[in-house]
């Protein structure tokens, strides 16, 4: 006996699966890619944060180096300032400080600290907020054998 009808495919059932196909990997193409991006961010907020106590260090060196030029000022440490930041070079510092209400000594202060670094996208900026610096006193000179600042 033979058979009148060919077994296979049609044109139309092809086409059909190849779309559903095409649109199955534009899915997980668009995975990749957030997961990509996801990736980049983490490492990002990785190294801000390696970065946060050198950081921390400059902007307190910065705010003590300014309560000193204003000695007879106390209780009015303000300021902000800018800087380069990591081995890299991308990494910016950007910092602004003040000091604590009701603090008459003016050992105390607040830095607002934020990290930047270029992105394809845009500057991705890191805020830690404000973090408490409390700079040293005249006493801290005095035992460390420093010569003392007459204000």
């Amino acid at each position: 006996m033979r058979r009148s009808r060919q077994s296979g495919f049609t044109l139309v059932e092809i086409l059909v699966a190849m779309g559903l196909l095409v649109i199955g990997m534009t899915g997980i193409i668009s995975l990749f890619s957030a997961a990509l991006d996801l990736e980049t961010e983490a490492s990002e907020r990785m190294e801000a944060s390696l970065l946060l106590p050198e950081a921390l260090e400059r902007v307190g060196d910065e705010a003590a180096a300014r309560a000193n030029a204003t000695a007879g000022a106390r209780g009015r440490n303000r300021g902000d300032g800018e800087f380069v930041i990591g081995t890299t070079g991308r990494w910016r510092c950007r910092y602004l400080f003040e000091s604590v209400p009701g603090d008459d000594v003016g050992r105390e202060v607040l830095a607002r600290v934020t990290l930047t670094v270029p992105s394809p996208g845009g500057d991705r900026r890191y805020d830690f907020g404000y973090i408490p610096i409390i700079l040293p006193s005249d006493n801290v000179v005095i035992l460390r054998g420093q010569p003392r600042k007459n204000p």
